[in-house]
C-alpha cells in the first residue's frame, strides 16, 4: 500500500484458538486493514461462560461475530470520503459500538436482563488507528494494543495495559467462580467515574469514556502494530518477533500458543521502497 512516497509493508496474522476439547470453536478475534486508507482494526470478542472453570465455550459464535461486526463497522466508517482525523476516530469506535448495541437487540439482551454468566452482553475489546499527515491516530479499549518502534527497534509507543491488575483481584475474591464472572461484569465493567473499573464495547453508552486514544509523528522504518490482549507480550518482549514482522519474507512468524486464546496482531512497516 502507498501512503503518500512512501510504502506501508502491512500483514495481519492471526493465531487461532487451541482449545481441544472444542474442536469447533471459532476464532474470537477478527482484523482488517483498508484497501485504499491506511485503516486498521483488531477486535476481541468477549466468550460469554457456559460451564465456568470447565474450559468449555458458550456462544463462541456470539464472540466471533461480535469481532467481525465490530471491525466491519468501523472499516466502512473510514474508509467514507472524510477527511481523517482524531474526532473521526472517537466516532468510529461509536460507530462500532452502536453496531454492537443493534447485535444485543437483535438477541433480546440488555443489561436488565442479562445474567452475566450465559446470557452475558455482545461485546469486544478492540484497537483502531490510522496515518493521516505523517502522523499515527490510535484508540484502544480495554486489553487490546498499540505499539510503535522505531528503526532501531526502540519503542515510541506501547498503550497502557490496565485490564489485568483488575483480573488479578478479581481471581483474588474469596467467592464461587461463577460469583466472581457476575461481579467482574456487572460490578467493574462500563461504570465510568466509579473509581478501578474497565471498559468493554458492549453497545452501551458507558463504554465510550473508556476508549482512549492519542496520535504520535512517524516515519521511514517505523514498525506499527495493533494486537489483542495474548498478543501482546510477544509483540513487546520478543524482539525477534518482531524482526520477522519487519522481515518481507512470507510466511507466519512461529508463536507459543496461549492454552485458550487466540491471538491476532497487524504489522505495519514505513518504508521507501517501493512494492
Amino acid at each position: 500500500m502507498r501512503w503518500g512516497m512512501l510504502t506501508l509493508y502491512t500483514r495481519s496474522i492471526m493465531y487461532p484458538i487451541n482449545w481441544s476439547n472444542v474442536p469447533l470453536a471459532l476464532p474470537e478475534d477478527a482484523a482488517r486493514i483498508g484497501f485504499h486508507k491506511p485503516i486498521f482494526v483488531v477486535a476481541d470478542g468477549v466468550t460469554r461462560s457456559s460451564k465456568v472453570g470447565q474450559g468449555n465455550l458458550s456462544m463462541a459464535l456470539g464472540a466471533h461475530n461480535a469481532a467481525n461486526i465490530f471491525c466491519n463497522t468501523v472499516m466502512e466508517f473510514l474508509q467514507l470520503p472524510i477527511p481523517l482525523d482524531a474526532s473521526i476516530l472517537r466516532e468510529a469506535f461509536i460507530a462500532g459500538n452502536n453496531a454492537l448495541s443493534q447485535l444485543n437487540k437483535a438477541y433480546g439482551v440488555s443489561p436488565e436482563n442479562t445474567d452475566w454468566l450465559k446470557r452475558d452482553l455482545f461485546g469486544v475489546c478492540a484497537a483502531l488507528g490510522f496515518l493521516a499527515d505523517d502522523m499515527f491516530f490510535f484508540g484502544w479499549i480495554g486489553d487490546c494494543g498499540v505499539a510503535v518502534f522505531d528503526s532501531q527497534d526502540v519503542p515510541k509507543l506501547i498503550t497502557p495495559e490496565k485490564v489485568s491488575a483488575l483480573e488479578r483481584f478479581r481471581d483474588g475474591l474469596q467467592m464461587p467462580e461463577d460469583q466472581r464472572m457476575i461481579f467482574w461484569r456487572r460490578e467493574l465493567r462500563n461504570h465510568p467515574g466509579m473509581g478501578a473499573t474497565y471498559g468493554v464495547a458492549t453497545g452501551q453508552r458507558e463504554a465510550e469514556p473508556y476508549f482512549e486514544q492519542g496520535a504520535i509523528p512517524v516515519k521511514e522504518g517505523d514498525l506499527l502494530l495493533l494486537y489483542t490482549d495474548s498478543m501482546g507480550p510477544v509483540v513487546i518482549g520478543d524482539k525477534n518477533f518482531r524482526d520477522a514482522l519487519r522481515s518481507k519474507e512470507p510466511g507466519i512468524p512461529p508463536f507459543p500458543y496461549q492454552e485458550h486464546s487466540d491471538a491476532t496482531v497487524i504489522s505495519v512497516v514505513i518504508s521507501q521502497e517501493r512494492s
